[in-house]
């Protein structure tokens, strides 16, 4: 009973609050139209009837022009000086018949102020009246409200807003101020409590989630997968780096090969040309036509000599870059090998708290049934006589015993 009639006080503090900001906007747009109202009056008032007979001539002239200016259009387009077409004609009509409106709205605003010479009285009590009652309506949603707070806190509400409370409501201002302090402790206290709860549903949760795992896969079997996974993966990279490599070498051995037998003619050949110019005189016909085709047997050693040179340099281009994917190979080889050892030690530590777990669930089943994981005889160890040996007897024997820590 006492919540429903929370709800229905807070629900009619809403209702409120929406009534008083409502009056509040028409209170001000009262307070416009008074100031503008206002303004005119004091102007009329200088200048007193003057202004209203300045104003009347003024339109009225203004009408006499239009009217004038519109019967000299007609006997313009009459006439035929004026090209204009009717669409023209049409656009001037409405503009006439629209600045003939505003005088009319003009002179209707004139005769409405001469009528009403109270209107500044009207106005200042219309205002005074919505102020007073946007007074009794503010003190009315105070009053429910402090009202409702009160019944709040009296049914131990914790989460009640009490610093909005400014009046003494059936209680003191230093009663409602502890009232706040004691509210903002709880409320601490219950986060505080409420992340703690948290903290401890997660660990419990993720010690749950171990000994499912723990309990479901057998570890050996995992490890045995892993290493197996893992040295097929290194034997297939091993094997696909040593086969790249063997081509490799051969096609560069290959290619060097040919660059030395070149290079080996192209020396000859040189020998050959200066030993042949040393020999030769200057008119021996034959000797010359010889020379001239050593020229062009060096000139095609020469060409081949340069595309052998562009093979190397490409096979060298080509070598660098199969080097980068070995170094990339090893450098994956490297990271797998990490990766393993990464398992390994989780493997480890994953027996590590399956046997702690393991230990604490049989501690726990010892304690339950009352019984130390050392004693052996099955006798609990509060049940047994602790007897003091005395020298000088030999009679019975004196039993003994450990007492439980």
């Amino acid at each position: 009973k006492y919540q429903e009639e929370l709800q229905e006080a807070d629900n009619e503090n809403t209702v409120l609050e929406a009534k008083l900001k409502t009056v509040e906007n028409e209170v001000a747009e009262m307070k416009k139209i008074f100031l503008a109202a206002k303004t005119k009056i004091e102007r009329y008032e200088e200048h007193g009837t003057e202004l209203l007979l300045e104003e009347t001539k003024h339109n009225q002239e203004f009408r006499r022009d239009i009217l004038d200016s519109n019967q000299a259009l007609k006997e313009e387009i009459a006439k035929g000086k004026d090209k204009t077409s009717a669409e023209g004609i049409k656009m001037l009509e409405s503009e006439l018949a629209a600045l003939h409106n505003q005088v009319k709205e003009k002179d209707e605003i004139i005769a409405k102020i001469q009528q009403l010479p109270n209107l500044e009285t009207s106005i200042k009590n219309i205002i005074a009246e919505s102020e007073e009652k946007i007074m009794k309506m503010s003190q009315e949603a105070t009053e429910k409200k402090a009202g409702s707070l009160m019944k709040k806190v009296l049914l131990g509400d914790v989460n009640v807003d009490l610093s909005g409370v400014e009046e003494p409501c059936f209680l003191s201002a230093a009663e409602v101020s502890e009232l706040i302090k004691k509210q903002k402790e709880l409320k601490s206290l219950v986060s505080k409590e409420k992340k703690s709860k948290n903290k401890l549903q997660k660990e419990l949760e993720g010690l749950k989630k171990v000994v499912s795992e723990s309990n479901s896969m057998d570890t050996k079997d995992i490890q045995a997968i892993a290493e197996a996974m893992m040295e097929d993966k290194l034997q297939e990279v091993n094997e696909k780096f040593e086969k790249e490599k063997e081509n490799l070498i051969h096609s560069l051995s290959d290619r060097v090969a040919r660059v030395c037998d070149l290079e080996m003619q192209l020396d000859s050949l040189q020998e050959e040309y200066a030993r042949l110019e040393m020999m030769l005189s200057g008119g021996d016909y034959t000797a010359k036509k010889h020379i001239h085709n050593l020229e062009k047997q060096i000139e095609s050693l020469t060409m081949m000599y340069h595309q052998a040179a562009s093979e190397s340099s490409v096979i060298q281009v080509d070598f660098q870059v199969e080097k980068r994917k070995v170094k990339a190979k090893d450098k994956k080889i490297e990271e797998l090998e990490t990766k393993l050892k990464e398992i390994k030690t989780e493997r480890d530590h994953l027996k590590k708290v399956a046997k702690i777990l393991s230990n604490a669930v049989e501690n726990e089943k010892h304690v339950r049934t009352g019984l130390d994981p050392n004693n052996l005889t099955g006798i609990p160890s509060h049940g047994r006589v602790v007897k003091k040996i005395k020298a000088g007897k030999r009679e019975g024997r004196a039993t003994m015993a450990v007492k439980k820590e």
